[in-house]
């Protein structure tokens, strides 16, 4: 028998709710994307892709296009706060292990190129459709316009502050972490500029400071055109409130005092789920919504994009709609468990990554750092 094709429904258009489209698209899926926003809209700024994204994104077609819009940035330099001495570095070799580059990208970017892949895989999306009610045993989707909206399957990649898993699991709600995460974007005259930081920019380059209770990532995207700085440690920001002004003199405290903006927003992560999909299996949770982590190891996105690929591959095996149960069973099965440990290394690295001077910082600095990133 020939695979089924399904009527399914995607909610949010992220980068995992796209990446998801894409896929069944291309597995000859009926796809549409509902969105509650009135436009693409990516939070943030600089992403890292990792060779694991990028292995499934060549089984897209896309690599290309990822290899031609970001950096090339498989060095990562490890430094100590207080003199700069390299400890290190990691993410070394990727190409010649995994036979891919790492990337670091524009988030806007990577959204872009996404949307553009699932609308060529022939993916319907629409913006301005916010879900207001959730039937979970159907299930089905009761828009603000009134509209409702049943489908064989439904995937709800619509954040960390997804309302579907909040029907899902009432009980069960994202949880903020002491740390806030503080961007700042520099453009390359900025850092040509000035003396100290003109030589991160000459070529592609991503660095990593420690320091007590904190920690600097810093990396080149769009080529060379930008600076990416992301200083993560303890502050004070809304839960669930993204970009939100920060204070400079707030960051000049603790970090550096070269920006001209900066915004900020609370890290916050899930606990882990009893399942990822509703009682008959034709509601799945994919992405931050189903298992949203700390960015210690720069893997949220790409947690997302394997999940795409595995919901797909195991719907490629659909002969009827019975087989859909057993086949989102599959996908959690395959999915959960490596997230869940992915998220719980993410959480482990941020005392890793802040240890305060002393014995554990020496013994951290003293070790030799793996090519994946691991301590």
């Amino acid at each position: 028998m020939s695979p089924l094709h399904l009527d399914v429904t995607i909610v949010g258009a992220g980068i995992g709710g796209l990446a998801a489209a894409t896929c069944l698209a291309q597995s000859g899926h009926k796809v549409h994307v509902i969105e509650a926003g009135n436009e693409l809209s990516e939070v943030g700024a600089g992403i890292q892709i990792s060779p694991n994204a990028l292995r499934i994104l060549d089984s897209m077609g896309l690599k290309d296009i990822f290899y031609k819009e970001g950096t090339k940035n498989d060095d990562a330099l490890l430094r100590r706060y207080k003199d700069g001495k390299i400890l290190g570095k990691f993410r070394s070799n990727t190409l010649a292990l995994y036979d891919y580059h790492n990337l670091t990208l524009h988030r806007a970017d990577y959204q872009k190129i996404l949307y553009d892949a699932a609308w060529k895989a022939g993916a319907s999306i629409s913006f301005g459709k916010k879900v207001v009610s959730i039937d979970t045993s159907t299930p089905s989707l009761t828009l603000q316009d009134g509209a409702i909206i049943r489908s064989d399957l439904i995937v709800a990649a619509d954040g960390i502050g997804s309302r579907i898993r909040s029907a899902m699991f009432p009980d069960i709600q994202a949880h903020a972490t002491p740390d806030c995460a503080f961007r700042i974007i520099l453009t390359r005259e900025q850092m040509l500029s000035n003396p100290a930081l003109s030589h991160l920019v000459l070529q592609p380059s991503c660095t990593v400071w420690f320091g007590p209770y904190r920690h600097i990532v810093a990396y080149t995207i769009r080529q060379l055109e930008l600076f990416n700085i992301v200083l993560c440690g303890p502050g004070t920001a809304d839960t669930g409130v993204w970009n939100e002004p920060a204070d400079l003199d707030e960051l000049k405290k603790d970090f550096w005092g070269v920006a001209k903006e900066c915004h900020k927003w609370r890290i916050s992560e899930l606990p882990d789920l009893p399942s990822w999909r509703n009682g008959n299996g034709r509601l799945v949770l994919l992405g931050d919504a189903a298992h949203a982590m700390m960015p210690y190891m720069a893997q949220g996105a790409t947690q997302a994009i394997e999940d795409a690929a595995v919901l797909s591959g195991c719907l490629a095996k659909a002969q009827s709609l019975k087989d859909i149960s057993r086949l989102t069973q599959a996908y959690e099965d395959i999915r959960k468990t490596r997230a869940e440990k992915i998220k719980a290394t993410s959480h482990g690295n941020m005392k890793q990554y802040g240890l305060p001077d002393g014995p554990e910082q020496e013994a951290r600095d003293e070790i030799k750092y793996k090519g994946d990133g691991s301590i």
